[in-house]
């Protein structure tokens, strides 16, 4: 979280000239943006609401802002928690003024790979059930033609993979808990007892060489509206 937030922070720091007056930050957390003074901050729960002084609680698939209300919007690792992206994307154009810019990080496809696949493994030799247990994301290239289609102007795309190494795979799930990037893993139909973690943590270990890693594909998406 904090190495997106640092990474788009110094994006738009390398923006010479631009100068947002009306800034909407989606999906905001605790608020990571307070140089901007007139800034907005969204979260789906009042749990979740954010340090700023203007915030609003909604649902991220409807945004309810008029037309031209933003110059800036910014979303870090929340887009893959959305349903419909595309509208969602469609919405924030709209909300933008002419000339404003829409930035995002989320994460990518390859992202916990190792984890699904060790979990798979797990499901299909010991338990019999198989069920997702990661947020459903998108690859970089699904991520530039959808800016596209959506209608940004010099929309632009890249991606970073970065390799975290866990002691173990409960403290990576734990981990993974508090990001909210989880969802079968809280809400399964079964518990993972003791045996269970154990299991998993000799197959993820077997799938990287002795080790836990976990992979994170960070995609960072830029456009305008014309």
């Amino acid at each position: 979280m904090q190495h997106s937030i640092e990474n788009i922070k110094e994006r738009l720091a390398e923006m010479q000239g631009f100068r947002p007056e009306k800034v909407l930050d989606i999906g905001a957390r605790k608020g990571y943006f307070e140089e901007y003074e007139n800034i907005l901050g969204t979260e789906l729960h009042e749990s979740l609401k954010p340090e700023y002084n203007n915030t609003l609680i909604c649902d991220d698939e409807f945004l309810p802002f008029d037309e031209g209300s933003f110059d800036l919007i910014i979303s870090v690792l929340n887009n893959h928690f959305i349903n419909d992206l595309p509208g969602h994307l469609i919405q924030a154009k709209n909300i933008l003024l002419k000339g404003g810019l829409y930035i995002s990080s989320f994460l990518g496809g390859r992202t916990l790979h190792e984890l699904r696949e060790a979990m798979l493994n797990y499901e299909i030799n010991y338990s019999g059930e198989v069920t997702p247990h990661i947020s459903p994301m998108i690859d970089i290239r699904d991520a530039a033609s959808l800016m596209q289609r959506c209608g940004f102007e010099g929309a632009a795309v890249d991606i970073e993979t970065i390799e975290i190494e866990y002691p173990d795979v409960l403290k990576l799930m734990h981990d993974l808990r508090g990001m909210g990037e989880t969802n079968c893993l809280i809400q399964s139909g079964y518990k993972l007892k003791k045996d269970a973690i154990d299991t998993i943590n000799n197959i993820y270990k077997d799938i990287c060489n002795g080790k836990i890693l976990a992979t994170f594909e960070i995609i960072t998406a830029t456009g305008f509206k014309k």
